[in-house]
């Protein structure tokens, strides 16, 4: 049975969906980079298990708690543009 074609509204969500994780990991590269970071040491400055932010990395932090996100944007010093890049509303 073929798959039926999707809603352009649910395009354009995934869409959506993929800039703004393309923003997160924009900005968590840029904080490395900056740092000179591994993922390891990053795990570190967040008080996480480098095992957990690999696991977060590999499926996109949709699995990441509110809490555990904010002490990511202070700790690696996100932009405000980064971060309205990454809720999808635009920066002012």
């Amino acid at each position: 049975m073929p798959k039926a074609p999707r809603p352009i509204e649910l395009k354009r969500e995934l869409e959506s969906q993929k800039k703004r994780e393309k923003a997160l990991f924009g900005a968590i590269g840029r904080a490395q980079g900056i740092a000179g970071m591994r993922d390891y040491q990053t795990a570190s400055l967040l008080d996480i298990h480098p095992s957990t932010f690999s696991a977060y990395k590999h499926n996109g932090f949709h699995s990441i708690g509110f809490w555990d996100f904010a002490r990511m944007a202070r700790k690696l010093e996100f932009t405000p543009k980064e971060l309205c890049d990454m809720v999808g509303i635009p920066y002012e």
